[in-house]
């Protein structure tokens, strides 16, 4: 069945990253986690969300944390109550003008509108772990 018209709510889950995979340097730090959506091959969405990965024990910060790192000790907070969303005109159907200007009064946004830095401290203040996203989404 085709999703209905109006607001829908998904929840997305998905295993954690694999840290053999991800250079040592780059575990510790902001960093965003982007979730697109495709109607026939053409990008509708960007939802992005900043993610902290921090070491929860202190060390010093010229040294930098104890290496190889104790990945029991990082903690990951992801900002998932200030997602970024970015739209996307698309052509959905046979009339393309018009659904060109529904994306467009409904606003875009986007990651831009927040320093990393600001990301960071936000998600240090707040920001909760969490192993799946809740995303909103409106179907015209």
């Amino acid at each position: 069945d085709p999703i209905p018209v109006g607001i829908n709510k998904f929840v997305l889950q998905a295993d954690a990253p694999d840290i053999s995979q991800i250079p040592e340097g780059d575990v510790l730090g902001v960093t965003v986690v982007l979730v697109t959506c495709s109607y026939r091959e053409k990008e509708f969405v960007r939802v992005g969300y900043y993610v902290n990965n921090e070491y929860t024990e202190e060390y010093d910060e010229e040294v930098g944390p104890p290496k190889p790192l104790d990945m029991s000790k990082v903690r990951r907070s992801v900002l998932a109550e200030k997602p970024r969303v970015t739209r996307f005109p698309i052509q959905w159907g046979d009339n393309k003008d018009e659904e060109i200007e529904n994306v467009q009064q409904n606003g875009q946004g986007g990651m831009e509108g927040q320093s990393m830095e600001e990301a960071k401290m936000a998600g240090a203040n707040g920001g909760g772990e969490t192993d799946s996203m809740m995303v909103d989404a409106v179907m015209e």
